[in-house]
Formats: structure tokens, C-alpha cells, sequence
């Protein structure tokens, strides 16, 4: 399995680093950490008129490779690759094609708070087009190893191939698996609220038993039902692992096998300090992705 860094030699593409490497030990897998520079255009040159520039960008792209590659440590398996390309999303995602990888690491923007994530031009392209998962790392990322799993669930249809995903990325790697549903109990009282968070609880574990029939038993389970008026307020409830990695999927606006972040995940994300992974949207006779 090879997993795809996408390396900027900066606080954001350290943390990157610092995911992809966590991911790698949890889930057996190589990196390849790779640099996109922006190919020169024939069409229009460049200014100031210093001439062609790629061989220059690619002797300092290389030297950043090599100070990443000392911050992988001697037990995961590290390769460096400089790609040239119209864009950064163009080249990773040319990239992620060529080396078959069965996931995407992303650092976040320059804007974002500690801890928090902030999604950059490049990530945004990627997150609404990629037919590969994307692992996003919120900034300030330290942990150097997944020790638990976690997943977004609900009711809706597209939960089963999520779950299914987490499912399976738990029995390949053994950690631990916690399902994390949120419910907005905005509008009712305690009473109300607490039926609507039991019901919702049953139809998780209900499709949890049905996934785990199909798919294999995790090490250990666990159902948390969180609610709250609000997405936000839902997370902020949520006791998160700071070595956990959340798994969310598209949005049913997406084409199948593509990425969509939808709405609803982009309010988690906005308040979430642990690293997500976004996978594609399925249907009901595609296999799930690799994790």
C-alpha cells in the first residue's frame, strides 16, 4: 500500500508529513512524498523574462525532499518524487494515478488555527474532484500514531459504504472502532431529544451489525450519539482521541467514485482538532476504496 504526501516546505506540509507517517505505521504502508512545481508555459512567459526556471526550482525542490525525508523515521518506507504540472491539485491528483495510492495527505492553509483545520485552494480542488480518499491534517499536527478509528455515521443513505470503509480499515489494522453520530436536537426538550438520540442509536447499531456480518468484527466497538443544536456544538461534545483519525463520507451531491465535501462535514471539519479522512462517494455494487 502507498500512500501519497503532498510536501510543501513549510509549518503545513511538515504536518502533512507528520499524518502521513502516522498513517503509514497504523496501516502498513510506503510514502511517497512528492513536491508539484508549476510547469513553465510556452504561451506565456514568464516575468520577470529570467529564462526557463524548471531545472533551478527542481535543484530547490529536491534539497526540500531531502530535509523531509530526515523527518521520516527509519520504520516507515519514504521515496521523494518532483512533479511538474499546470497546478498543485493537477499534479497531485497525476500523481496519486501514477503511483496507484490509496490515499492523499494533505497539510492545511497558512489561515488556520492551532489545531483546527483550514482548507487551502489546492485542498478545495481536490476535495470536490478526487476519485482517492483525502487525509487532512489539522495544523499543528504531532501524534505518530493512529491508535483508534473513528466515523461519522448516520441515517442517511451513503452510511453503509462509509461505515464499511471504517469497518474494514479496523479488522486490516486491529484498532479500535468507535461510531460517532450527531443529532440535532434543536426545537425539542430534554424528553424528546433523548428519544430521538435513542432511536438513532438503534438504527446505527442496527446497520453496524448488518456491516459487521458482511465485512469482519473489529477488535473493540463503540457507539457515541452526540447532540446539539448545531453541528458545532455536537462536536465540541464529542470527547476526541488526539491520536484518533476520523473517517467522513461525500456528499450524495458528488459522482460516484469522486470526492464531494458537503456541507455538513465542512461545519465538522471547522471544528474538529483531530485529522479527518474524506472518502469517495459509492454505490451499492462498488467495492469500498482502500484505506
Amino acid at each position: 500500500m502507498r500512500y501519497l504526501v503532498a510536501y510543501t516546505a513549510n509549518d503545513r506540509g511538515r504536518d502533512a508529513l507528520r499524518l502521513g507517517v502516522a498513517l503509514a505505521r497504523s496501516f502498513n504502508a510506503e510514502l511517497d512524498i512528492v513536491v508539484v512545481l508549476r510547469r513553465d508555459d510556452a504561451f506565456a512567459p514568464p516575468y520577470p523574462p529570467v529564462g526557463h526556471t524548471e531545472e533551478i526550482l527542481a535543484a530547490q525542490a529536491q534539497r526540500w525532499l531531502d530535509e523531509a525525508l530526515t523527518l521520516v523515521p527509519s520504520d516507515v518506507v519514504a521515496r521523494t518524487h518532483i512533479r511538474f504540472a499546470a497546478s498543485a491539485a493537477q499534479g497531485i491528483e497525476a500523481a496519486a494515478e501514477e503511483f496507484d495510492a490509496g490515499l492523499i495527505v494533505l497539510g492545511g492553509s497558512s489561515a488556520g488555527l492551532l489545531r483546527r483545520h483550514s482548507i487551502g485552494a489546492n485542498a478545495n480542488t481536490l476535495l470536490h474532484s478526487s476519485s482517492r480518499p483525502i487525509a487532512l491534517a489539522p495544523r499543528g499536527y504531532e501524534p505518530e500514531t493512529i491508535e483508534h478509528i473513528d466515523v461519522a455515521v448516520g441515517t442517511r443513505p451513503g452510511a453503509p459504504h462509509v461505515l464499511a470503509e471504517a469497518v474494514q480499515a479496523s479488522v486490516r489494522s486491529g484498532l479500535p472502532l468507535r461510531l460517532v453520530t450527531l443529532v440535532d436536537t434543536g426545537g425539542h426538550d430534554t424528553a424528546e431529544a433523548g428519544e430521538v438520540a435513542a432511536s438513532t442509536e438503534a438504527q446505527v447499531r442496527d446497520l453496524l451489525d448488518r456491516t459487521v456480518a458482511e465485512t469482519g468484527t473489529p477488535s473493540a466497538v463503540d457507539v457515541h450519539v452526540a447532540g446539539g443544536p448545531d453541528v458545532p456544538t455536537a462536536v465540541a461534545e464529542t470527547d476526541w482521541h488526539d491520536n484518533a483519525v476520523l473517517i467522513l463520507g461525500s456528499s450524495r451531491l458528488a459522482e460516484r467514485h469522486r470526492l464531494f465535501l458537503g456541507s455538513t462535514a465542512g461545519r465538522m471539519l471547522r471544528a474538529l482538532s483531530v485529522p479527518v479522512v474524506i472518502v469517495p462517494r459509492r454505490d451499492d455494487s462498488s467495492e469500498g476504496h482502500r484505506a
